[in-house]
């Protein structure tokens, strides 16, 4: 399409939401105007028409960060590429290997967002399932996650929780033994009776975008078996992860 028939505001609208997903956090609309190069009542104005669809949300201290109506474009996106439907098969057959249920956990602002799963025979609560949301700090998967990020970035989703001084050195002194065992565990911490060993799964930059991860009843938790299938099958989910990211980035390459 020719550059004179494309529309200015929308265009500024898809900067601005790239400018968001790449600050990881909420940012107060200054900081965001002067990322962008464009005027405070320009920025507000595009910033208000997105919050009224849901793609941009205004937090409680007047910053702003993503809004949830992009994770139900993201997910429609994964399934039109395909993606879904290739991540399945290896949870599937890990959840059939170790008996428990297996789920895929994004990062999602300070959050770590449930977007697949596979139940064992025995469901293990009904409060747990697909777009539930679990914490950073408490939960292995979270932890799997902050263990691989940068430590600047990882400090700050910390303190953005809200978990205090204490807890917060508290993770960061387990982050080492996280990375060096290449997993992370827990039992009866984020849900009573419910125990989960996960994984990290690394996006195309080589930074962890998700964590794999297997949960049972704390009192059938045997972790020692399932850390070699579970690490196998974490790196099958990145190896999928990166191909599809390359594949979509030389399609961007060659588009007209």
């Amino acid at each position: 399409m020719p550059s004179d028939k494309r529309i200015q505001s929308v265009a500024n609208a898809s900067r601005l939401l790239l400018e968001l997903a790449a600050v990881n956090g909420p940012i107060r609309l200054n900081d965001l105007s002067a990322r962008l190069g464009m005027n405070k009542s320009s920025v507000h104005l595009l910033l208000s028409t997105l919050a009224d669809a849901g793609f941009v949300e205004q937090t409680a201290d007047a910053t702003y960060r993503l809004g949830l109506a992009l994770f139900e474009v993201g997910t429609a996106a994964l399934q039109q590429y395909g993606l879904g439907a290739r991540l399945a098969p290896p949870m599937e057959a890990l959840a059939e290997q170790t008996r428990e249920a297996v789920t895929l956990g994004v990062l999602h602002q300070d959050d770590v967002l449930l977007v697949q799963r596979f139940e064992s025979d025995q469901v293990l609560r009904a409060s747990i399932r697909v777009g539930s949301r679990m914490p950073l700090h408490s939960s292995a998967s979270g932890r799997a996650i902050l263990a691989f990020l940068p430590e600047d970035e990882r400090r700050r989703r910390l303190t953005a929780t809200g978990i205090g001084a204490v807890t917060t050195r508290q993770v960061l002194a387990r982050m080492q033994e996280i990375r060096d065992a290449g997993y992370e565990t827990q039992q009866d911490e984020w849900a009573v009776e419910v125990s989960s060993i996960a994984v990290p799964v690394f996006g195309l930059s080589g930074a962890p975008v998700a964590a794999l991860s297997v949960s049972s009843p704390s009192v059938r938790f045997a972790p020692d078996g399932w850390v070699a299938p579970l690490v196998a099958t974490g790196e099958q989910l990145t190896i999928l992860i990166q191909q599809m990211s390359m594949t979509r980035a030389h399609l961007a390459r060659i588009a007209p």
